[in-house]
Formats: C-alpha cells, sequence, structure tokens
C-alpha cells in the first residue's frame, strides 16, 4: 500500500503529468484511486439488495 502512494503522490507531482502529457489510454485520468486517505477506495455492493 505504501508503494502505490509513494507511485501514487510522484505521477500527480510529475512536470509530465501537470503539462498535460502524461496519459493512460488517451485519457488524463491516470485511472488512480481518488485522494489517498479519503475514504473508503472500493465499495462493496448491498448483498440485500438482491
Amino acid at each position: 500500500m505504501s508503494a502505490m502512494k509513494t507511485v501514487h503522490s510522484e505521477l500527480m507531482e510529475s512536470d509530465l503529468y501537470k503539462s498535460g502529457r502524461l496519459t493512460y489510454a488517451a485519457q488524463y485520468d491516470l485511472d488512480l484511486p481518488p485522494g489517498w486517505g479519503d475514504g473508503q477506495l472500493y465499495v462493496p455492493s448491498d448483498r440485500d439488495a438482491c
């Protein structure tokens, strides 16, 4: 988890990302989890709703 947080921070703070030249699948969103520590990264579906 620590390594993933570090990579996330390094990418978001890079000059390439800030200039808009760092993309993933031709998208500026790097498909990284939003804001580490801002809550759950994954919210399981409600099994009782079925």
